[in-house]
């Protein structure tokens, strides 16, 4: 059968491997895994939020390699060979467009591609996110040294002249022979160090480390519904962990007396504050630190309500803080649905309320997942 991807028909990438199937099969499938998963009934289910078919992906991480003189940009199969992925339909048609004039200022740089077969070179990787709401965005280079610093300098002009909306430019240094995407060292190349990242009415600065989501306009629903649901719960004191660049506290915001957001990463914590501060939130406020260590900031703020959106990997040592905190309400952001079941099944103070999927990765088998807890209250015999 033929789909609307020429790289799927032609065996050449299978990343969105439910691409054969209807979109209406695809969420049905999705619900009924998590229907299982969760062990709920169909009741608790809300309606899942679509994702358009074409065109979504707003972020993207592609592998840079060689096809004879050629720059590709796409992936990296197991043989080491290169895959072109640069008129991927699934990607914003404005990155698409992005991308032969980041391959000119690849050669005007002299910027050599890295080859993993003799670990020589040093372009691995390209990071693109774009916001058409801002119509800004920006390009990471992931580097193995910081050898063309100088030369990437001297260009910069070349290649902003040309892409208007590319606000930022920076370099990733990820030394390791091994896999890995990117690295801990960023150097911002150009002028401006924050995208201006909009979602809905609300704007955002997103550092280049910053977490975003894909799939701008799904998420958007999502952070709508987190902060509805809040409302709704009438809660006065929200804590937020592994909170990125704060999305899920910026849209409660109204609905909060105050809000406490937790993230590892520093960037990102700078991001946010920075965020609170333009935009007057002063109830608003970040913390860098570890989420699985924050029983005396838990114990000094006493939510209300907790949301937590993990990485893949789940809870982890935060699931006990979680579990015994005098929070009433517990909202869990997931995109894992392996995860999510065995830290909900761990959960043993909280009781499932609802869920609903947000089909932010249309055509593949993930999907995010938000579930609303509710604290089960012990009632103790009379004496």
């Amino acid at each position: 059968m033929k789909t609307f991807c020429e790289y799927f028909d032609q065996h050449l990438c299978r990343s969105c491997s439910l691409l054969p199937i209807t979109y209406t099969d695809q969420v049905s499938q999705k619900e009924s895994i998590l229907l299982k998963k969760l062990n709920i009934d169909q009741s608790l289910l809300l309606p899942t939020i679509t994702s358009n078919l074409l065109g979504f992906r707003n972020k993207v991480k592609l592998a840079v390699g060689l096809k004879g003189e050629d720059i590709t940009f796409g992936l990296v199969d197991k043989n080491f060979n290169t895959v072109d992925l640069s008129q991927c339909p699934v990607q914003n048609p404005v990155i698409n467009e992005m991308l032969p004039l980041i391959k000119e200022f690849i050669t005007t740089t002299k910027l050599s591609v890295y080859d993993p077969r003799t670990s020589k070179g040093e372009l691995k990787y390209i990071i693109i996110y774009y916001n058409p709401h801002s119509n800004e965005s920006y390009l990471r280079l992931v580097l193995r040294s910081k050898e063309a610093h100088s030369r990437l300098i001297k260009h910069l002009s070349f290649i902003q002249d040309r892409i208007n909306h590319l606000k930022i430019i920076s370099i990733n240094i990820q030394p390791s022979p091994h896999p890995i995407l990117e690295g801990e060292e960023e150097i911002v190349l150009s002028s401006q160090t924050h995208l201006n990242h909009t979602l809905y009415n609300i704007n955002f600065k997103l550092s280049p480390q910053g977490f975003v989501q894909t799939n701008l306009e799904v998420s958007t629903s999502l952070y709508q519904q987190a902060a509805l649901w809040i409302k709704e719960l009438n809660g006065d004191k929200f804590l937020e962990l592994f909170s990125g660049q704060g999305a899920f506290s910026f849209f409660a915001a109204q609905n909060v007396r105050s809000a406490l957001g937790i993230e590892i990463n520093q960037s990102a914590v700078d991001s946010a504050n920075l965020s609170a501060q333009k935009l007057g939130l002063n109830h608003l406020s970040f913390k860098c630190l570890d989420a699985s260590h924050i029983k005396e900031e838990l114990n000094q703020f006493s939510p209300d309500i907790i949301l937590a959106n993990p990485p893949r990997r789940g809870l982890a040592e935060s699931l006990d803080l979680i579990n015994h905190s005098g929070a009433t309400y517990f909202i869990y952001s997931s995109c894992n649905y392996e995860t999510l079941s065995s830290d909900l099944s761990a959960l043993s103070h909280y009781k499932i309320e609802k869920a609903q999927i947000f089909d932010m990765f249309a055509h593949t088998e993930h999907f995010e997942t938000l579930v609303l807890l509710k604290k089960i209250v012990v009632e103790l015999p009379d004496v």
